[in-house]
């Protein structure tokens, strides 16, 4: 009976390795050619040859014929002949298959790499073919994949998806210039959004854009939607009067203003203003003068980005109807905020003060300020369960506009930092 189960256990340990599968073989494989790409397959086979020889050698001690052998393994009796007589020849071993693969050389190497270099990650692999007609296309192809494996790690860039997730809560504000003249002595446009519903709060034609006009059309929309908690502003001269930072510290609402050529942190109130303009062209076209605005076709292109808009899916409630379901902002809310940003403010500075005392720097200045104060109201709103942040990792080319991107974490809102 030995003899049966040493058999029974050298077969199922050959099933085993023909039937193991081979993902992760292929896997380590990526971006190798010639005999290290099947190396491991090699390797397998070479382990299953000597399993069968060995069993082989044990049945036929036992006067088992090779005909019944093969047909114990499955295997044709032939082959289990062969294998038998290289095991006892000592000469299984793992040979390549394949036409083999000519070395490159060190100067055909450096132009593919130069030429990989200039033209970038998008180059494809035919025109690779057209510069180096005598490398292997299956060669080139394994190149040009290592290459963008390692230019994309060398190059990925981290961006964040911001997810507002209260309406009413957090504000943007900006000036856009309109494409066409309006109708009257107008040149600026004043736009506010929620950014949690996507709706367009405001959309109002200027003359200027003076400090004045935002400190009246603040108080409007206080008294209209009331105040909200935070709003986004960018570096324009005319968020900075007295007269409006008055009016939102005894509201007790927190600006957050952008960095320095930082028109991105402000994004979705600047694509909303994109969407605006797209809207307006189509009023004034249908009113039969494209070629210049009025008031009416700018409040109307206001309302249809407000009803077009589907913050929560295309099933969802357009952003009227999400902005209406909002929850008004109690006092204790406000304090709670505002008590936290002051904390973290205090905990960063504090911080940033001893790390400057240790190298012997000066104080913050002006614009290392502003970043504190950036710093301090995210963790707040991140803290109080108004903001979600989710960080991706991507790979661009800027002249070619390739690019990669890993998957989807989760639906995103309104705009990326």
């Amino acid at each position: 009976m030995r003899y049966r189960r040493e058999e029974a256990r050298h077969l199922d340990l050959i099933r085993r390795l023909i039937d193991q599968p081979r993902q992760e073989a292929e896997v380590e494989a990526q971006g190798l050619y010639g005999f290290e790409r099947q190396r491991i397959r090699r390797e397998t086979e070479t382990v299953v040859r000597e399993t069968g020889s060995r069993l082989t050698m044990h049945l036929r001690g036992h006067e088992f014929s090779f005909t019944e052998i093969a047909d114990r393994l499955g295997i044709g009796r032939s082959t289990l002949s062969k294998w038998y007589s290289l095991y006892m020849q000592g000469k299984l071993s793992n040979v390549p298959r394949g036409r083999p693969v000519c070395p490159l050389g060190h100067a055909l190497s450096e132009k593919i790499k130069n030429q990989l270099e200039v033209h970038g990650p998008s180059v494809g692999l035919a025109t690779l073919k057209v510069h180096f007609p005598t490398v292997p296309r299956r060669q080139l192809k394994a190149i040009l994949k290592a290459f963008r494996w390692d230019w994309s790690h060398q190059h990925r860039k981290t961006i964040r998806a911001l997810r507002f997730l209260k309406s009413g809560r957090i504000w943007a504000m900006d000036f856009t210039e309109p494409d066409l003249p309006i109708e009257g002595p107008f040149t600026q446009i004043l736009t506010v959004r929620d950014l949690a519903s996507r709706k367009n709060l405001l959309s109002q034609p200027l003359e200027r854009a003076t400090g004045l006009a935002v400190f009246c059309a603040l108080r409007a929309l206080f008294a209209k939607h009331g105040p909200p908690l935070v709003i986004k502003i960018d570096n324009a001269k005319a968020f900075e009067v007295p007269e409006m930072k008055s009016l939102l510290w005894s509201v007790g609402v927190l600006y957050l203003k952008s960095p320095p050529y930082t028109p991105g942190y402000n994004g979705a109130c600047e694509w909303g203003n994109g969407t605006l303009k797209h809207l307006t062209h189509h009023e004034a076209a249908s009113h039969d003068h494209p070629e210049y605005w009025t008031g009416d076709d700018i409040e109307n292109a206001r309302r249809r980005a407000n009803l077009y808009a589907r913050p929560e899916g295309l099933d969802g409630p357009n952003a009227d109807e999400v902005f209406a379901r909002r929850t008004p902002i109690t006092p204790e809310e406000r304090e709670t905020f505002i008590n936290t940003t002051l904390m973290n403010r205090a905990r960063i500075l504090g911080e940033e003060l001893k790390e400057r005392a240790k190298r012997g720097d000066p104080s913050p200045n002006k614009i290392e300020l502003a970043d504190i104060e950036r710093n301090a109201i995210e963790l707040a709103l991140l803290e109080t369960g108004n903001l979600e942040v989710r960080r991706r990792r991507i790979s661009y080319h800027p002249q070619s506009g390739w690019f990669e991107e890993g998957p989807p974490r989760g639906p995103r809102r309104d705009e990326r930092g």
